[in-house]
């Protein structure tokens, strides 16, 4: 690999191949596109910086996949604790494809969740947590938060198109690893 001995046009080549994608996943997952930039270039710095063990990787994808992944939750723990109180089956079955399931380990597809609802308004992600993890009912949710069954199904809808989203964002760049 051309870029283990230095070679800066084998890096470039790289970065203007990646970096849209690695961003693009950063930025579905973060919804903030200075902390999606800063995340793109300082996988990239530690590219550059571990180039000489590029020898060792055995898919470039997958391997910029985690760098990436990775990199997403460590921000993401450092800017306030996230506590993964979502239980598997109940989520899972509704959101993703049996592709994306069993591509993404479990714990990692949750904080995906966790991270999104924790970058959406407060009463959505609230409402989302009520239906699909304590089982109310849209009627119960629309009386306990004093809105409408509409609004709630609206709110819910909405989680699932971003949820939908950023999901799609993961399994496009778990593809590119394959």
């Amino acid at each position: 690999m051309a870029m283990k001995e230095g070679s800066h046009e084998a890096f470039d080549y790289f970065y203007r191949k990646y970096s849209p994608r690695v961003e693009a996943f950063c930025r579905a997952l973060l919804k903030d596109n200075a902390a999606a930039e800063d995340i793109c270039q300082n996988v990239f710095l530690n590219l550059w910086k571990h180039r000489d063990t590029a020898d060792k990787i055995q898919s470039f994808n997958s391997f910029l996949f985690s760098m990436t992944r990775n990199a997403v939750f460590d921000h993401v723990r450092k800017k306030k604790k996230i506590v993964l109180d979502l239980p598997e089956s109940s989520v899972l079955s509704d959101l993703v494809s049996d592709e994306l399931q069993t591509q993404v380990d479990a714990q990692e597809l949750l904080l995906m969740i966790e991270i999104a609802l924790s970058s959406m308004p407060e009463k959505r992600a609230r409402i989302f947590r009520m239906n699909r993890l304590e089982g109310m009912k849209t009627a119960e949710i629309a009386e306990k938060e004093g809105i409408t069954q509409r609004a709630v199904e609206w709110n819910l809808k909405k989680v699932l198109e971003d949820l939908s989203h950023i999901l799609e964002a993961a399994l496009t760049l778990l593809m590119l690893t394959h």
